[in-house]
C-alpha cells in the first residue's frame, strides 16, 4: 500500500470493502459506458457551481468572509450513498421512495450501502481521528516524542487527504474498477444544490455573495465590519441544513478577484489574493503558485504580496504605490544588470509527447534536443527546465539552454539571458496584482509599449 499511487490505494480499499460484502470484483473493468446525447450531457454533466463578480463594476472587496465545505465531494458520496452499483440500481428502479439526484433524475439505492460510500466513510473517519490527535499533540509541550508523533499523524492524515481528493475524479474515470460517469454526475449535482443552500442561508442572514467556487463562498456586508461569532453561527446553520461541515476559512481585510490576463473585463474562477485580519495573505491562480514560474519572478511577486499585506484597507493599499514601484524598479534593475543567477531563471515545462513526435520546434522541444545530445532521454510527461537566452536569435539552438547544459557548460553562476523576456514576465507578475491601485501605464516602458498591448482594458 505504501508504494501505491493514491488511485491504486483507493482501489485497494474499495476492493477490500467489496470482498467483505461478498461481491465479485472483476480483474479489469469491462462494462461500456452508456452513450449520451449532447442534450443529456448539457442536462446532467454541469460540474461544480460557480459565481463570479462582475469585473466591469468591481473585483475588489473589503471585509469578506470565506466559508468552505469540508471535504465536500467525499462527504456527499458518503452521506448520499453515491457508488457505481447504487446509482440507478435495478432493485429500486420502480420504487418511488428511492432518493433522487437533483436535476439529473437518477435514483439511488435505499436497500444497501455502496462500496465507494463505505470505503470513503472509513477514510474520512480515520483522517478525522488523525487530525484530532494532531491538535491534541500540538497543544502539549514540545518534546522529541511529541514532535515524532506529530510527524507520524501528519503524514497519515496528509496521505488520506490525497486519497479523498482523488476519490471524486476516480469515480468518473472510465477504467476505474469502481468508476461510473452517472455516479460522478450525481456528486456534482448534490454539490451544486448544497452551494445554493449555503447562498440562500447567507442571504437570509443579510450577507451578499461576492464569489463562490464549487465548495466555498465569499460573503460580505456592504460597508459593515463582519462579526466572527455571527458568521460561525451561520456556518453551523449551513452545516445542519446540508449535512456537511461548513467552516470559516478566515475574514479578509480585503480580497481581489483577479480577471483574465487577456481581457480585464472577463472574470476568472479561481484567481484571487486577499489579506486576512491577522495580516497573512492567501492567493490562488497567480505566478507565485505556478510550478513553471522562474524562481526570480516567483520571489519578486511574493515580495510584492508582503508589501500588500501591510495594507489594512483598500485606501491603505493605494497609499503603498510608491513602495510597490520602488520594489518593482529594484527587481527590473537586477534583471537589466544581467547579474541574476541562471538557476533563478529556469522555466519548467511538461513534455506532452516523445521527442521524435514533436511537430513544432518550441522551447520544450529545443530543451529536449539538447538533452538528447547529452544522451539523456526524456519521456512524455516528464519535466524539462531551461533558461531563455534569446527568443529572437536566428539560430534556434541558441534561443534556450537546458538546465543540464547550463550546469555542464558554464563556469559562471551568471549566463547571458533574454532580459526583455524576463522583464515582461516581471511586469506581468506585478501588473496582475497591482493594476487596481496604479495608473494604467505604471508598468509600461516608453521604449517597449508592445509588452503590454491588450492589457488594461478595464479602464
Amino acid at each position: 500500500m505504501s508504494r501505491q499511487s493514491t488511485g491504486g490505494a483507493l482501489t485497494s480499499i474499495e476492493t477490500h470493502v467489496a470482498i467483505r460484502k461478498h461481491y465479485l470484483v472483476p480483474w479489469q473493468k469491462s462494462a461500456v459506458e452508456k452513450p449520451k446525447t449532447a442534450y443529456d450531457l448539457l442536462a446532467v454533466d454541469k460540474g461544480g457551481l460557480i459565481f463570479v463578480p462582475n469585473a466591469s463594476e468591481t473585483s475588489v472587496f473589503e471585509n469578506v468572509a470565506q466559508l468552505d465545505y469540508s471535504q465536500m465531494y467525499p462527504s456527499i458520496m458518503v452521506n448520499h450513498n453515491i457508488s457505481p452499483e447504487c446509482v440507478n440500481c435495478p432493485c429500486c428502479a420502480n420504487d418511488p421512495s428511492a432518493p433522487k439526484v437533483p436535476e439529473a433524475g437518477y435514483h439511488i439505492c435505499k436497500r444497501r450501502r455502496g462500496v465507494v460510500s463505505d470505503a470513503l466513510a472509513h477514510i474520512l473517519f480515520r483522517r478525522k481521528y488523525y487530525k484530532t490527535r494532531l491538535r491534541e499533540l500540538k497543544a502539549q509541550p514540545e518534546t522529541p516524542h511529541t514532535i515524532s508523533q506529530i510527524d507520524f499523524y501528519d503524514a497519515r492524515q496528509d496521505s488520506l487527504k490525497w486519497m479523498l481528493v482523488t476519490s471524486f475524479g476516480y469515480l468518473g474515470y472510465r477504467n476505474a474498477k469502481f468508476g461510473r460517469i452517472e455516479s460522478h454526475e450525481s456528486v456534482t449535482a448534490f454539490g451544486r444544490e448544497k452551494l445554493l443552500l449555503a447562498k440562500e442561508i447567507a442571504e437570509e442572514e443579510g450577507y451578499t455573495l461576492s464569489h463562490a467556487i464549487t465548495d466555498c463562498v465569499f460573503l460580505h456586508r456592504q460597508g459593515q465590519v463582519l462579526d466572527k461569532e455571527s458568521i460561525l453561527r451561520m456556518a453551523e446553520s449551513i452545516t445542519n441544513a446540508s449535512g456537511i461541515e461548513m467552516s470559516l476559512d478566515g475574514i479578509y481585510s480585503w480580497v481581489i478577484f483577479l480577471p483574465s490576463r487577456q481581457d480585464r473585463l472577463l472574470p476568472v474562477v479561481n484567481r484571487y489574493c486577499g489579506r486576512f485580519l491577522d495580516g497573512s495573505i492567501k492567493f490562488r491562480g497567480i505566478a507565485a503558485r505556478r510550478k513553471d514560474t522562474a524562481s526570480f519572478i516567483r520571489n519578486a511577486q511574493l515580495e510584492l504580496l508582503e508589501v500588500m499585506a501591510k495594507g489594512t484597507s483598500i485606501e491603505h493599499l493605494r497609499s503603498l504605490h510608491s513602495e510597490v514601484m520602488e520594489l518593482y524598479d529594484r527587481k527590473c534593475s537586477e534583471l537589466r544588470n544581467g547579474t541574476v543567477p541562471w538557476e533563478q531563471l529556469l522555466l519548467r515545462k511538461t513534455t506532452s509527447r516523445e521527442f521524435k513526435d514533436y511537430q513544432v520546434k518550441n522551447a520544450t522541444y529545443l530543451a529536449m534536443e539538447q538533452l538528447s545530445d547529452l544522451s539523456l532521454k526524456v519521456q512524455a510527461g516528464e519535466k524539462v527546465r531551461y533558461v531563455v537566452l534569446n527568443t529572437k536569435h536566428p539560430d534556434r539552438r541558441k534561443r534556450y539552454l537546458s538546465e543540464e547544459s547550463a550546469a555542464l557548460t558554464r563556469d559562471s553562476d551568471v549566463i547571458p539571458y533574454d532580459v526583455a523576456f524576463y522583464l515582461k514576465m516581471l511586469r506581468e507578475a506585478f501588473y496582475d496584482l497591482w493594476s487596481y491601485f496604479s495608473p494604467p501605464d505604471s508598468f509600461i516602458e516608453e521604449d517597449q509599449p508592445e509588452l503590454f498591448s491588450g492589457m488594461g482594458k478595464s479602464g
